[in-house]
């Protein structure tokens, strides 16, 4: 999703900056350097403001959920929804290959289920 608004920003970019670029040149008669090339850099930075505020609204929407889940082998990892921006392959590879992190994730998973029965 990321991709295709950062790629239709800077297609837009593209085509708004070259309109300007000739309507300039066709309204001065000349290349003068001005406004008009700071439009591709203002879409890219609209679309990066986008992609960064709902990457923020997906975290604030799972605040008060649980990280952790288990795996139908009982193993503890963590969930994707918690962690967006990584792919759920990577977070179980990393845990696997990182005892200590799985032990943590373990001990996370515990507290997480201990706090759920409590409630």
């Amino acid at each position: 999703m990321k991709k295709i608004i950062l790629l239709t920003a800077v297609l837009l970019g593209f085509v708004t900056e070259a309109a300007a670029v000739i309507y300039t040149i066709r309204l001065r008669g000349q290349v003068v350097y001005g406004g008009e090339y700071l439009i591709l850099p203002l879409f890219i930075l609209l679309s990066y403001l986008v992609t960064e505020m709902m990457d923020s609204i997906k975290i604030a929407r799972f605040n008060g959920k649980r990280m952790t889940r288990r795996t139908k082998y009982g193993t503890a990892v963590l969930k994707s929804e918690a962690f967006p921006k990584y792919a759920e392959e990577c977070l179980i590879r990393e845990m696997s290959a990182f005892e200590p992190f799985k032990d943590a994730v373990e001990r996370l998973c515990e507290y997480e289920e201990a706090d759920h029965v409590q409630k």
